[in-house]
């Protein structure tokens, strides 16, 4: 809805934010300090809309809106029509990406990277604030860590097996067999004979 920017279209939107906010409170069962900081935000806005926004033959708008678990308020001022547009952040992702990754590289953890970009930034408007915090990440950059010789793999963990010659539990390479009765011969192709002697296969004998 549309209101005039003087303090009586304030305060026309501040009750208005109240009725529209009692009947919210009365159909969600909502706690009444809800109801309160609406009002209060509502008008706040509004006043500042009907003071600091104020412009001859506009008005300001006020949007309240009910969207399922969220309760929106938005109040427009008279310049609605130039109202800051976001921008694409992608270029300037791209643009800083590199600086960041020969930060991280450097062992320099990602709080010390937000520190670099965020601590002491002029007061003054930056004309191309993704060039200026590009420059600030290249700059007293430290060298890179002395080479590491990178983790040797983990030792192999075979999993749980039965074997199945003694039905005893066992971890090894041997899908079939334990390292018992893989080094007994069992499963190895040599027939057992029931004598120490050894075999004619084991003598070499055809």
């Amino acid at each position: 809805m549309l209101l005039s920017p003087t303090p009586r279209g304030a305060r026309l939107a501040r009750l208005l934010a109240t009725d529209w906010m009692r009947d919210r409170v009365r159909d969600r069962d909502l706690p009444h300090r809800v109801s309160e900081a609406a009002e209060h935000l509502v008008a706040e806005l509004a006043a500042n809309a009907a003071t600091h926004g104020r412009l001859a033959g506009r008005d300001f708008r006020l949007a309240l809106l009910d969207r399922g678990a969220t309760l929106r308020i938005e109040v427009t001022g008279t310049r609605g029509d130039d109202l800051p547009r976001p921008s694409r952040p992608a270029p300037d992702a791209e643009h800083l990406a590199p600086g960041v990754a020969a930060r991280l590289e450097r062992d320099l953890s990602p709080t010390a990277v937000r520190k670099a970009l965020a601590d002491g930034l002029p007061l003054e408007p930056l004309v191309r604030p993704a060039a200026f915090l590009a420059h600030r990440l290249t700059v007293k950059l430290p060298p890179l860590p002395p080479f590491r010789a990178p983790e040797p793999p983990p030792p192999v963990r075979y999993p749980l097996r039965n074997c199945d010659t003694c039905d005893h539990a066992y971890r090894g390479p041997d899908p079939h067999h334990c390292q018992g009765c893989a080094s007994a011969g069992v499963g190895s192709g040599v027939p057992d004979t029931g004598t120490d002697e050894p075999s004619l296969v084991e003598q070499g004998r055809p």
